[in-house]
């Protein structure tokens, strides 16, 4: 009997699977650094990893549109080739204005690679004529951009940061049946942070997340055609906070 439980938020059931393997992974890496000062480095790194068993999240037998079930499934291989680029750095350079500001960022590049296996295939070839025998892997995005700016004060003990992150387009939920691949599409997000100081042990702190509301969005395709799977908005959220330290 396979245990399972209801998303009522996404209206999805996850089905349970006791015949779960555990993933191997073997690694291979290489990276140059290059620190300019105390806490400024840039970077470039290179990584192939070649996955045994990978667990992927994936439509059940039986799920339909009315009803979706999803569960964790083992596929037999998976690699990964990719490429990332790092780069921490004060900005006094521009101007002795700016020296306490910060910039980071890094860019990940990666191509990942599944072997679809013999009923999968089948089951795709149903849904598409002109399936390919590969595909990627699951919740792997092709990249990933990450961007800060960041304020800090010591004297005034006062710290604040503007991040930034936007993903590629993604493998949310693998094919069964007659269901497509599922693909949750980018959605760039703006968060902010500040906290002060105030007198000696306390200290308050501010943050909004997703300044730019971006929505979360899955669709898929069908027949050439493109049909929304799911969408729905978090909002913004605001949140404020005081510690106190000893």
């Amino acid at each position: 009997m396979l245990l399972s439980s209801k998303e009522f938020v996404n209206d999805v059931e996850l089905q349970g699977n006791p015949a779960l393997k555990r993933t191997l992974i073997t690694n291979y890496d290489l990276r140059w650094e290059w620190f300019l000062n105390p806490g400024e480095i840039l970077a470039v790194s290179g990584f192939y990893k070649e996955m045994e068993n990978p667990i992927e999240l994936a439509f059940a037998e039986g799920s339909v549109r009315s009803n979706p079930i999803v569960n964790y499934v083992n596929v037999p291989k998976a690699t990964l080739l990719g490429a990332e680029f790092e780069a921490r750095l004060g900005l006094r350079y521009i101007s002795d204005f700016l020296s306490n500001f910060f910039f980071n960022g890094n860019l990940s590049l990666i191509n990942s690679t599944v072997d679809i296996a013999g009923a999968e295939l089948e089951q795709r070839i149903n849904i598409d004529s002109t399936a390919s025998n590969v595909r990627q892997l699951q919740g792997q995005s092709p990249f990933i951009i990450n961007l800060g700016l960041n304020y800090i004060n010591q004297s005034s003990g006062t710290t604040a940061s503007l991040d930034y992150n936007l993903f590629g387009e993604r493998l949310s939920k693998v094919s069964a049946n007659i269901t497509p691949d599922v693909f949750e599409q980018p959605a760039p997000r703006l968060n902010f942070n500040v906290s002060q100081r105030l007198f000696e042990y306390f200290t308050m702190r501010f943050s909004v997340k997703n300044i730019l509301n971006t929505s979360h969005f899955e669709s898929y395709k069908y027949n050439g055609k493109e049909y929304t799977y799911r969408e729905y908005t978090n909002g913004i959220s605001y949140s404020v906070g005081f510690s106190y330290e000893l």
